[in-house]
């Protein structure tokens, strides 16, 4: 069974979105290709904003735009990405933190066995 849920965007997400939809005009004249390249950066954005620079390529084009936050975009991608940072980021990833700490709690709930073994891990690495 599958559900669709709709997240909002995280604050950072929405400043690159609004970012990027700003260069549109730039990119439209460059033609098609572009066009559908703008539309695929988009996307990215909504799983997570470090997504629109995933190559030396990607940041290659967006060096190309006028006007184009290039010192944002180099504070972007240079966190860790296993951070609380990066959690933050995304309201994909807020939702999905929220959610496999409620699995793990309601997991340890209904198994006696894991939830020792949990607690006996959660002792040697404390």
């Amino acid at each position: 069974v599958f559900h669709d849920i709709w997240l909002p965007f995280a604050p950072c997400q929405a400043k690159w979105y609004k970012e990027v939809l700003k260069a549109r005009r730039v990119i439209q004249a460059k033609g098609l290709r572009a066009l559908l390249k703008l539309l695929v950066r988009l996307r990215h954005i909504c799983g997570h904003p470090r997504g629109i620079c995933r190559t030396d390529a990607d940041k290659e084009d967006l060096k190309a735009i006028p006007g184009f936050d290039l010192q944002g975009l180099e504070a972007l991608i240079a966190g860790d990405g296993q951070s609380e940072e990066f959690i933050q980021q995304s309201g994909k990833m807020q939702f999905l933190d929220k959610l496999m700490a409620h699995l793990h709690y309601q997991n340890m709930g209904f198994n006696s066995t894991w939830r020792k073994a949990w607690e006996e891990r959660q002792k040697k690495s404390g």
